[in-house]
């Protein structure tokens, strides 16, 4: 199955099956039209403290002797059921077509669809700290809403890319985890774009494991590298934050980033400051 880039924290739901071979939990579909079986790989945000309802499906067909190749994307609002954008990565298809046919068909793919996110968030509590109470979540860190140049979080990479990372944190004052969860984006032209790679870093031996990648293995080992031997400020900011999110479950700090988002001078178009990737108006806006 070809690797994807998806945007923000979004994992397949094949991901969380033990084992992956297991082909009982696919969705496959056949379109009127089109010779071949269409399997439907879908993707969820695993943040579990993250309340968002999308599904990120991509149509996918497999070919003996030309393996796999996607055709189109869609990423649905699961409370509406309609489409916040779409895909098309082979322009050859019928698409427009396809696509109308699966959402008159929906229906039969809705229940699914829930199960698998529900999946997803289970799997994101186990993943990040393995341990925790099921109450226990992991939080985004806002930063300075709107204003990436101002984040400490953002530097330039060899004097090519711009990237601006994203830090996530246990927030049980109980746990003795020293973990966080570095999110990498790269920038273009100050848009963000999509998340390269995700590493939990810990930081009392600033040993680090690759939790997701997109990119090239021996790119997120320099540029992990770069940061621990150039960027001594990013690793101290790390640590103070940590130790914020810790002192009583993250409340205070919660508290204070809600009044900060009533006065912070967002665009509704401007990347959220929450790091999902999404526009603010699809994303932490909708609720202001």
């Amino acid at each position: 199955m070809e690797e994807q880039k998806i945007v923000g924290n979004m994992i397949p739901y094949y991901q969380t099956l033990k084992d992956k071979q297991d082909s009982r939990n696919y969705v496959a579909v056949r379109f009127n039209d089109f010779e071949h079986v269409v399997l439907v790989e879908d993707w969820y945000c695993e943040i579990p403290a993250c309340d968002c309802n999308d599904v990120f499906i991509s149509f996918i067909v497999s070919q003996e002797g030309q393996g796999t190749r996607g055709l189109f994307s869609i990423r649905l609002d699961m409370s509406s059921w309609r489409i916040i954008e779409r895909q098309i990565h082979n322009q050859s298809i019928k698409s427009d077509k396809m696509i109308a046919e699966f959402l008159d068909n929906l229906d039969e793919f809705k229940e699914i669809f829930k199960a698998h996110r529900k999946a997803v968030k289970q799997y994101g509590k186990k993943h990040y700290h393995a341990g925790q109470a099921d109450d226990d979540t992991d939080i985004v860190y806002y930063g300075v809403p709107g204003d990436i140049d101002a984040n400490p979080f953002t530097f330039q990479y060899k004097d090519m890319e711009k990237y601006f990372i994203t830090d996530q944190y246990c927030t049980n004052p109980g746990c003795a985890c020293h973990d966080v969860t570095l999110s990498f984006t790269r920038l273009d032209e100050d848009k963000i774009k999509l998340p390269e790679f995700v590493v939990k870093l810990d930081l009392m031996s600033l040993n680090h494991e690759v939790v997701r990648n997109s990119c090239d293995t021996d790119k997120t080992s320099d540029v992990m590298k770069y940061v621990l031997t150039n960027k001594p400020e990013i690793i101290e900011e790390l640590k103070f934050r940590q130790c914020e999110m810790k002192k009583d479950g993250g409340k205070s700090y919660m508290k204070g980033i809600a009044g900060k988002r009533s006065d912070s001078r967002i665009g509704r178009n401007d990347p959220c400051p929450c790091g999902s990737g999404k526009k603010y108006k699809r994303c932490c806006g909708l609720s202001s």
